[in-house]
């Protein structure tokens, strides 16, 4: 066993300094830096002083405000350039498959069609055919919509020049008008959803993934048979693919300023708080009024996820 040290105050504080840029305030003064990272000015100019020499940061400008220096930009593209999508989502990917116990795939986007490329298997014997390689339709897919929405309407017509789809269920989206209203509300939650638009009695969800640029290179999702639904949720499993998504994209580089993930325990901790909240508010009702109560959800939080 590793001997336990306490964590250096101030090698603390000075990593305090460096996640005060961001990409919306790139260059910030001695001043801003203090108060930003909540540090006497005193201790902030000397430790700067010793950023600045190590070439950690840099002086900018006329006023002589600092940015981020060439070390630590060369420092961050070693990151990114040894971490790809896959090494960034293996380990999201598995923590929410033991979490849940659902099968969790990632996907990338390709002419209209969605690839999966990594998958975590269901913890139950229950399978169906989805295997790294398969190529599904995105209009019919969860993650194929979460794709579709962050494109304009110009693209989607592109994509799909006829008004129909070809449907493979009862269930499949029939028309691009009915995938385009879906789209915009996809854009407003961050969550997309799809019941049993490519495969009967399978519940998709799906989120997107940006790189450090914000660009969207990937997806993640799952698909639950429907027996499934009652025991995770629509609106949590919806939250929980979204969160994945984030802390995903956290790992790529991408500062996600509406949903921000750090960490694989925040998921965690939501994750165990909601099943903990559900079994309560599940174990106050009768069975028939738990039956209710589901039927009534399902709908419900369908259309929050939607």
């Amino acid at each position: 066993m590793l001997p336990k040290y306490k964590p250096n105050n101030s090698l603390l504080k000075a990593v305090s300094i460096l996640k005060s840029f961001t990409l919306h305030e790139p260059e910030l003064s001695a001043a801003e830096i203090s108060r930003k990272a909540g540090i006497p000015k005193m201790t902030t100019h000397r430790i700067l002083a010793t950023l600045t020499v190590s070439g950690l940061v840099e002086r900018w400008g006329e006023m002589g405000k600092y940015r981020i220096g060439p070390e630590l930009y060369m420092l961050g593209s070693v990151y990114l350039g040894t971490t790809d999508v896959i090494i960034a989502a293996r380990p999201v990917i598995r923590r929410l498959n033991e979490l849940t116990s659902e099968n969790i795939n990632l996907s990338i986007f390709d002419k209209g069609s969605v690839v999966i490329v990594m998958k975590e298997e269901a913890m139950y014997p229950f399978r169906y055919d989805r295997r790294v390689g398969s190529i599904l339709p995105a209009y019919a897919s969860a993650m194929g919509k979460a794709f579709l929405s962050e494109l304009a309407d110009a693209e989607l017509d592109s994509i799909y020049p006829a008004e129909e789809f070809q449907k493979f269920t009862k269930k499949t989206i029939a028309t691009k008008t009915e995938l385009k209203l879906e789209l915009e509300q996809i854009r407003r939650t961050g969550i997309s959803f799809d019941q049993e638009g490519y495969t009967e009695r399978i519940v998709g969800f799906g989120s997107i993934i940006r790189d450090a640029r914000g660009v969207v290179i990937a997806a993640i999702g799952t698909g639950l048979p429907v027996f499934r639904i009652q025991q995770n949720g629509v609106d949590r499993m919806g939250t929980l693919i979204r969160l994945g998504a984030s802390l995903i994209s956290y790992r790529l580089g991408y500062r996600d300023a509406v949903h921000p993930v750090h960490d694989i325990q925040e998921v965690v901790s939501w994750w165990e708080q909601s099943q903990m909240n559900s079994a309560r508010k599940e174990g106050s009702l009768s069975r028939d009024e738990r039956i209710t109560s589901f039927d009534a959800a399902t709908e419900a939080e369908k259309e929050n996820v939607l």
